[in-house]
């Protein structure tokens, strides 16, 4: 891998651990196809693959089901409405 790729990859990652602890929720469990997410609020949302993105399949209890997004995190938000 070359610098470039690693410097992206590691900006990713540090965005991600700052949108989580920003923004009130956490991987809880890691499925594959699908992610289940604790939300602040101690409800649980799922989240799926789906053509290429994310969509929220079962929010949690202020969350909304639905939509595409390009990475887990906006999924989890909306999942979670935090």
């Amino acid at each position: 891998m070359n610098i470039k790729k690693t410097f992206v990859a590691l900006t990713l990652v540090i965005g991600m651990i700052a949108s989580v602890a920003a923004h009130g929720w956490a991987i809880q469990e890691d499925r594959g196809s699908t992610v289940l997410i604790w939300c602040e609020d101690g409800s649980y949302a799922t989240v799926g693959k789906s053509k290429g993105g994310w969509t929220v399949i079962s929010p949690g209890k202020n969350g909304t089901a639905g939509g595409q997004f390009d990475i887990v995190g906006q999924a989890a938000l909306t999942a979670c409405r935090e």
